[in-house]
This record gives C-alpha cells, structure tokens and sequence, in this order.
C-alpha cells in the first residue's frame, strides 16, 4: 500500500469517527429514555414520586447499514429522572426532571447538569377489560446545551409527543406496552432537526412470590432523516431495537422497586451498549 493510499484511508476513518460523534452530541435519541411502565397501570388518588437512576454505557456506534464505525466511543450517560405524578379521578398529570452527566471519551468532553424537562398529561380511557391511557407530551429545551460544545446534556430542541400505555394484569402475568411518537423541531441554534420517531416498548411479567415479579422486556425505535440547514441528510435516521429484563420487588410497605437491564442488539446511525433503569415509587 502506497503512502497516498494510507493517508487516504487514514483520513476518512477519522472522517467517520467525527461524523459519528457529531451525530451523536447534536441529533441523537437519548439513551436513557426508556418507559416508567408504572405509568400505564392505574394507582390510586394521589401525588407519587419516582426515581429512575439510570446508567448507558456504549463503545460502539454503527452506520446507516448497522455497520460498526467505531468500537472506542468511550460513552457513559448516568443520572437521576426525577419524576412527579398526579392521579385524580381519570387524570393523571405527570413532570420529569433529569439530573445527569454525559461523558463521550472519543470526543475528549464531558457534560453535566440538567436536562430536558417533560411536562405530560393523560385520561384513562373507559374501559373494564384493559387499562389504556392516551397522554400528550413535550420536552422542553432546558438541558444544557452550547452550540459549539462537542457533547451537551441537552438537545436544544422541543418535542411534542402523542402516547398511548395499555396495561393488563392476569392471574400470575401482567403484560404492559407503550406506542409514542415524537414530533421533533428544530434547534434553531444549529438549525438542525432529529428525525420524528416511533417508539414501541413491552414489558411481560410473571408473579414469582407475591413481592417478586420477573420478566423480558423489548424496546424498538425507528427515526425519519436528519434535516440540517432544510436539507434532508439521506439515509440518516436511526434504528435501534433493544431486548433485555426487569425484576420488580414490592416487599415494601409502600414503595415499589424495580430494575431493568436493556442491551441494544441492532441499530443504525446511533450509539449501541446497554442500558440500567432503576425505579423507585414512593406515595405521598
């Protein structure tokens, strides 16, 4: 190989790294998103705080083709989603609050702060059989965000977004999933806007004990394109589906335990690790 050729390939490997970290610290789907599936389920009258400690770990980031462009991302995103919910009658009105620190080694910064706060409202539909619970959501821009920093908390941008929880308990199961799309605009400080997205998320479980319930647990996430300065950027819009577990304890006179472990199994232009939930409800 001749020197002209090694410098070639030299330079567009970092080209792709660059690419990748761009995307990553200004149009990327948070990795630590995943549903409270407690939401879907109706608890009583009352004002409930949730904790959701959280920690995603990625050293991989793949392609528009799912192909590896880097294996040394260096990524850590952990913190604490601080979430109040209300519940009167078929109403429920729901806050959350991240705290939390974004670390991307292969980008050589680190971020810390708050992030962006979402504010929700929901009605449970009335229906015997099955819980549902359509809710409209946004996410305000209130993370830490710098234009010319290389990764931020924040994103810069709103989101509006339309839900739906469906919850099931059975005898020894219970089944609860989540549709959500999320209408993305622009950050009009990078005149850059994420790609809209459809999530889906599932969680089945099956009583153990009567304090132990135990089951798998899948997420799926796909994006439209990137748009950049009212450009589409072809081909640029994420995929991601994630399989993993959840352990919920309820040996608690009051508050409810539970941890969940997600691994990304497949993904397209976004980082790919796992992901650690904690959840803690308290009554107030």
């Amino acid at each position: 190989m001749n020197l002209k050729n090694c410098l070639y390939r030299l330079f567009k490997r970092a080209a792709l790294i660059a690419a990748a970290i761009a995307l990553i610290v200004t149009a990327s789907h948070s990795p630590a998103s995943a549903i409270n599936y407690y939401t879907g389920g109706r608890l009583p009258e009352g004002f409930y705080l949730n904790l959701y400690p959280y920690w995603f770990t990625a050293d991989r980031r793949t392609d528009r083709n799912g192909n590896v462009v880097t294996d040394n991302l260096g990524m850590d995103k952990y913190g604490v989603f601080f979430s109040g919910c209300y519940y009167k009658g078929d109403l429920l009105l729901n806050v959350v609050v991240p705290v939390g620190r974004l670390e991307i080694d292969a980008a050589n910064d680190s971020n810390a702060g708050f992030g962006d706060i979402q504010l929700r409202a929901g009605y449970f539909l009335p229906v015997k059989w099955v819980t549902i619970l359509p809710a409209i959501a946004v996410k305000a821009p209130t993370g830490a965000f710098e234009k010319n920093r290389k990764v931020n908390l924040g994103d810069g941008q709103t989101d509006l977004l339309a839900e739906v929880y469906i919850n099931k308990l059975f005898d020894r199961f219970s089944v609860d999933w989540l549709f959500k799309y999320s209408r993305r605009l622009y950050n009009h400080d990078t005149d850059i806007k994420s790609g809209d997205e459809f999530i889906t998320e599932g969680l089945v479980t099956y009583k153990i004990t009567d304090t132990v319930r135990f089951g798998p647990s899948v997420a799926f996430l796909i994006g439209d394109d990137i748009n950049s300065h009212g450009k589409t950027v072809k081909e640029s819009g994420q995929l991601k589906l994630s399989c993993g577990g959840e352990l919920n304890y309820r040996g608690f006179q009051k508050a409810k335990l539970s941890v969940a472990v997600l691994k990304d199994v497949y993904t397209r232009n976004t980082a790919e690790g796992v992901l650690t939930l904690g959840r803690i409800t308290i009554p107030f």
